[in-house]
């Protein structure tokens, strides 16, 4: 019994920073959101081109969700395609990379059904590819898919794939993305498919003055 007051104060201490760290993870978790958001508003503003968002995208939505890898794919013009730049490495150049638009692959799947994919477990759903997973020697867990829906149309423009929640230890076993991750996801999508957009637009007009350029010259 004169133990009891002993540990009760120590529980009661126990609690508080348990929940001080829970406050912490909050607020840090917030000020990510922000920046994350400022950033991707800073690409519309300077009209980016489409290539270099390819990495801003990855390092952004990587940091917002807490996951350990990322991926943005874009439609072809023709739709029946989507494609990527990745690095081979972490400091590697940029490489662009084409997969088809079906019901067979977790992406292509995002992007014809419209709809956001959310995988406790990436091997238990026959659309996940585990080929890559057995040629890299990585493992996949956790996966969120989120398609990039334009702003003025609803078309859908792409899909963003995240791959393996991590927890503040960094370990992705047992980790999931939940409905706080898949809110911010969505709020993140919505920032990056009107990036796209604009670089699509910045791109066209330039495409549109270097031909009136050539035009003149001709004449």
């Amino acid at each position: 019994d004169a133990m009891s007051p002993h540990l009760a104060r120590a529980l009661c201490a126990s609690l508080n920073v348990e929940e001080s760290r829970k406050a912490q993870y909050e607020a840090n978790r917030c000020r990510l959101q922000a920046q994350s958001i400022m950033n991707l508003t800073n690409c519309i503003a300077q009209g980016i081109d489409i290539n270099e968002l390819f990495p801003i995208v990855v390092e952004e939505v990587t940091k917002l969700l807490q996951c350990d890898r990322a991926t943005m794919f874009l439609l072809t013009d023709d739709e029946k395609s989507l494609w990527s730049m990745v690095r081979s490495t972490g400091t590697g150049p940029l490489i662009k990379i084409q997969v088809p638009v079906t019901g067979e692959s977790i992406a292509g799947s995002c992007v014809s059904t419209k709809t956001t994919i959310n995988l406790k477990d990436a091997y238990t759903d026959a659309r996940f590819n585990k080929k890559t997973d057995r040629t890299t020697g990585y493992r996949t867990r956790s996966l969120l898919a989120i398609p990039l829906h334009d702003s003025r149309t609803q078309n859908v423009r792409g899909c963003m794939q995240c791959l393996n929640k991590l927890n503040n230890c960094d370990e992705a076993e047992d980790q999931f993305f939940d409905e706080g991750d898949l809110a911010l996801a969505t709020t993140f999508a919505a920032f990056v498919a009107a990036a796209i957009e604009r670089a699509k637009f910045t791109e066209a007009t330039g495409n549109a003055v270097n031909m009136a350029i050539k035009t003149q010259t001709k004449q």
